[in-house]
């Protein structure tokens, strides 16, 4: 099963003469491993040569025309605006849920109960892990996309007026460089089914894979 993340992987080597696994990490945001597993796979597609005396693979832009081809023939189809509809029904009231696939990760959303409210909450392959928040080397690839962003200023407005009287707004600004600035971090839950919605068709490349709790 070729990597989601494959196609794009080959339009970044379109730009090079060669392909190196380290480039691909930057580029696609990804570990060593994936990045590793994709190089494979364009070597097998024959998009880049087998590796050289020299420890270099060179891009095979004779090929790439044709494998790009297959892979969008191969594309899945976008979710279409009825199913967006059920989606978002599915996520009102009780017991909803909806699956979904991104970049080889599973993404389910369950109606579950939060602060005495039922509201949809968010599990990548299956889990929720407090250190995604505070590990990046832990976090899925996916998480920023499918988790819901939240903002938090990181000085009250009471406490940036006491500061910029104290020290002035020119030094306070120096001083404290984060003094008006916002910080993000991101929760596994969205307020309604709705605002999912409003978020995930925008995610490029998400494919539908379940409404409801029947049979996969």
């Amino acid at each position: 099963m070729s990597d989601p993340l494959l196609q794009e992987a080959i339009k970044i080597i379109q730009q090079r003469e060669t392909a190196t696994i380290s480039h691909l990490q930057r580029k696609l945001r990804i570990g060593y491993n994936r990045s590793f597993a994709i190089i494979e796979q364009m070597e097998e597609l024959g998009v880049i040569m087998p590796i050289d005396e020299n420890g270099m693979r060179k891009v095979n832009f004779d090929k790439i025309v044709d494998v790009v081809e297959e892979l969008e023939e191969k594309e899945p189809q976008s979710i279409t605006k009825e199913q967006w509809e059920k989606i978002e029904s599915e996520l009102t009231g009780y017991m909803g849920r909806v699956k979904f696939k991104l970049q080889g990760f599973e993404v389910l959303l369950s109606l579950e109960m939060s602060k005495q409210k039922i509201v949809p909450v968010v599990y990548i392959d299956g889990q929720i892990k407090g250190s995604w928040c505070s590990n990046e080397n832990e976090k899925p690839e996916i998480l920023e996309q499918v988790w819901c962003a939240k903002h938090r200023a990181y000085y009250s407005a009471k406490r940036i007026k006491n500061i910029e009287k104290a020290w002035g707004k020119r030094a306070a600004k120096k001083t404290f460089p984060q003094l008006h600035e916002r910080a993000t971090f991101y929760i596994p839950y969205f307020s309604k089914g709705s605002v999912v919605v409003r978020q995930y068709k925008k995610i490029e490349g998400l494919e539908l894979v379940q409404i409801g709790c029947g049979n996969d």
